[in-house]
């Protein structure tokens, strides 16, 4: 029987593997799902056997010389597969650290303890990172702002999660039940603006401190509470985009001590076209009526802010909080919220645009 139809198969095989294994250099055919990927790389030494078996059998009627030329191929594409898969070992591991800071501040009996969340990639110690601050809502930074930090740091951000209390308690989180909620809604109000204003600006600054904070511009989100601190902190120079999850006390200017906050009309006079809101409400939500809704977004409109909003038919303030005990937890709708988010921040924080202009000219 003749071997010729194998041997041409045996090669085929062999450029077929030659060229997957170069793919990723020439950005194509590179398969992105570790499972499939890993999959594909079993059966690189496979492959290769067969050629081996066929190619035994061809050179039983062959010239030695050939020999050579297929273990120079063979050996070729094991020295690329090797040296491929010791770079993936670098390149795909995002790994989270977690440290913690104080900062004194001119407002309470304690210092302002910061929860830091910092990516790292093996083998790239220089690398740098947009910054993200996280606002928690009245419980403080509990396990699920905890959770969402580590999901917001592995995409890629340093996240900063202050503990917004430090006025009147330690750091630890507030516990989720009766008692928590009468602390923590007593706690905001008796909390000063300027305090919260001071927190933000500290959080900023020490973004800026940190060696791996590429320096682009900060981020900042938080749900409830923490929705409205992110809706707030665009006042501040350095913070460019903001995504706040059922935002409270806008509408009602209720937040900091006197319960007479200016965030609303502070944002649509000092926030220019060069920064960017994303709202998303729950029409459920006993907080922030359809009346609050219609106040904030008319207001945002009519002074030219850059925002969308997004309001959830049936869903409560507290959706996306997927504590033990909160069965307004909606992991679907979730979802897709912070996939609006990581689109807000992946565009304005990843792609560099420039000078803002108002004119379309090239500069």
């Amino acid at each position: 029987m003749s071997t010729k139809p194998f041997f041409f198969l045996g090669i085929i095989i062999a450029v077929a593997v030659f060229c997957y294994t170069i793919s990723p250099y020439f950005n194509c055919c590179y398969h992105h799902d570790p499972h499939k990927r890993n999959l594909l790389n079993q059966t690189y030494p496979i492959l290769i056997y067969i050629y081996i078996y066929i190619y035994y059998i061809r050179l039983r009627e062959k010239k030695k010389i050939e020999c050579k030329r297929f273990f120079f191929l063979l050996n070729s594409n094991f020295i690329i597969i090797w040296w491929r898969e010791r770079e993936r070992k670098g390149k795909n591991k995002m790994l989270v650290r977690e440290e913690q800071i104080d900062s004194i501040t001119r407002y309470g009996k304690n210092p302002l303890h910061i929860f830091i969340w910092t990516p790292f990639i093996e083998n790239y110690p220089r690398a740098q990172f947009p910054g993200i601050i996280l606002f928690s809502e009245i419980y403080q930074v509990t396990e699920t702002v905890r959770r969402l930090a580590k999901r917001i740091a592995s995409n890629g951000y340093i996240v900063m999660s202050p503990s917004l209390f430090h006025n009147f308690v330690g750091s630890e989180p507030l516990p989720f039940n009766n008692q928590g909620k009468e602390d923590g809604n007593d706690y905001k109000i008796q909390k000063p603006l300027d305090s919260y204003d001071e927190d933000i600006d500290i959080c900023c600054k020490k973004l800026y401190e940190m060696a791996n904070f590429d320096g682009r511009g900060i981020g900042a989100t938080g749900m409830c509470l923490g929705g409205h601190l992110a809706f707030r902190s665009l006042l501040n120079e350095s913070v460019c985009c903001a995504t706040c999850f059922s935002p409270t006390d806008i509408d009602s200017k209720t937040l900091g001590f006197g319960m007479n906050d200016n965030t609303l009309s502070r944002i649509t006079k000092e926030v220019g076209p060069s920064k960017e809101l994303l709202l998303i409400f729950g029409t459920e939500s006993t907080k922030i009526g359809s009346k609050g809704r219609e106040l904030i977004r008319d207001n945002l409109r009519s002074n030219g802010i850059n925002f969308s909003i997004l309001e959830l038919m049936d869903t409560d303030t507290n959706f996306i909080s997927d504590e033990r005990d909160n069965d307004k937890f909606n992991p679907t709708l979730s979802e897709c919220c912070f996939s609006l988010m990581f689109e807000q921040f992946n565009r304005r924080l990843k792609t560099s645009l420039g000078c803002y202009t108002t004119t379309n000219e090239e500069k």
